[in-house]
């Protein structure tokens, strides 16, 4: 529970003003106190569990290299576990509770055992795709392009290829494994396997359950007619702001327009803006240009071109722009980093509550051990309104 402020005190008096400015009120009556708006926010942390598994031969043979061969052994297992689940933390933080990607078509055939989705430029991020082949998804029928909580379940499998070199203005996803066999909407959209699941409504339907707290693009593009940690974003200074960039692309004027539209909401925190590489990319060479037309006369005989970091100076203060592999092509989030919070029970850990240190468990099963990490976060700001989602960025 986290208290939040919505609106201003209004209790002001102002006194009558005298001849000349001479003040000659005395003791003037007040006006009655109109208190600020306060009001409690509600987050619940999102548990993620990741199970992998060590055989007992490849135990046994790395024990008998002594403890050192065995720990090389285990540390691999390890930093494997730990790198994909803080990707996998990654992505939640920026797509939790909304789809990975939407398709705009499939090579899907009723009774087929493989489908290849297609998915626009503008919803891909390269990050959240690559290395996941064996990764589990399920895909749901959208009902429209804004649509995140789909009505029909449609099929669920293991991710087979990635695509990361575009084609035209398109990537491709191939699933195998699918486990049902109608085919798949043009607007389907994709969460990874449990993240979203269907459950039976009453009336006999199906309903989906998105079991993930809400990331940015989440909380950023909630409307006046959404709720934001139970309060209604109908609020002016809780409700987040969305802006398409002029003509597309991400530079100085779509950076000082946005923030002049957030600034009257108290935005006086320096942000991070975060693009995709791409968008990143083309910022660079923008850069670039402006940096040889002012070399003009100089006959500089060389210079170095780019940057590792971007800053733009705003109403606000400062802007730094930042890639992230995780973020679509067409999207940026500019967020204040002082304003968000990680919230739960724990973060990433090894050790489960009631094991102490023992680390690993037997299998009930199988001749092997199993190794478990565990994390119970959620994402959370106290002044969403004070964010911006860009969209329409082209790469």
């Amino acid at each position: 529970h986290q208290p939040v402020l919505l609106s201003h005190e209004h209790g002001f008096t102002y006194a009558a003003a005298g001849v000349q400015g001479t003040s000659s009120a005395g003791a003037f009556s007040l006006a009655a106190s109109i208190a600020g708006t306060i009001k409690d926010a509600t987050i619940v942390g999102t548990q993620m569990a990741l199970r992998s598994q060590i055989d007992y031969e490849s135990a046994a043979r790395a024990s008998s290299g002594g403890a050192r061969a065995f720990r090389r052994t285990l540390d691999v297992v390890v930093e494997n576990m730990f790198q994909s689940s803080r990707k996998r933390m990654e992505i939640d933080y920026f797509y939790g509770k909304s789809a990975l990607a939407q398709c705009i078509g499939s090579t899907a055939a009723v009774g087929s055992s493989e489908v290849t989705l297609t998915i626009d430029k503008a919803d891909w991020a390269a990050g959240i795709w690559a290395g996941m082949e064996g990764c589990a998804v399920t895909v749901f029928n959208a009902t429209s392009a804004t649509d995140q909580t789909p009505a029909l379940a449609t099929h669920s499998g293991t991710i087979k290829s990635v695509n990361l070199v575009r084609s035209g203005a398109n990537y491709t996803i191939t699933l195998e494994n699918v486990g049902e066999t109608a085919a798949v909407a043009a607007d389907a959209v994709i969460f990874f396997n449990t993240a979203a699941a269907v459950d039976d409504a009453p009336t006999g339907s199906a309903a989906v359950s998105l079991n993930l707290f809400q990331g940015l693009h989440s909380i950023m593009s909630s409307t006046s007619s959404d709720s934001l940690f139970g309060i209604p974003c109908s609020n002016s200074l809780w409700q987040p702001n969305q802006l398409a960039a002029p003509a597309g692309v991400l530079n100085y004027k779509a950076i000082s327009d946005a923030v002049a539209n957030v600034v009257a909401k108290g935005l006086d925190e320096d942000l991070v803006c975060y693009i995709n590489p791409l968008a990143w990319a083309l910022l660079m060479q923008q850069q670039d240009v402006d940096a040889r037309q002012s070399w003009v006369g100089n006959s500089p005989k060389s210079k170095t071109v780019g940057s590792d970091g971007v800053t733009f100076l705003a109403q606000n203060g400062k802007v730094s722009v930042k890639p992230s592999n995780y973020v679509k092509e067409s999207q940026g989030f500019c967020i204040a980093p002082r304003l968000y919070k990680r919230i739960g029970a724990t973060d990433l850990t090894f050790r489960l509550p009631d094991r102490g240190d023992e680390f690993f468990l037997h299998l009930q099963d199988k001749a092997g051990y199993e190794l478990r990490a565990y994390v119970n976060h959620s994402l959370f700001t106290k002044a969403p309104g004070k964010g911006i989602l860009l969209t329409g960025l082209v790469g």
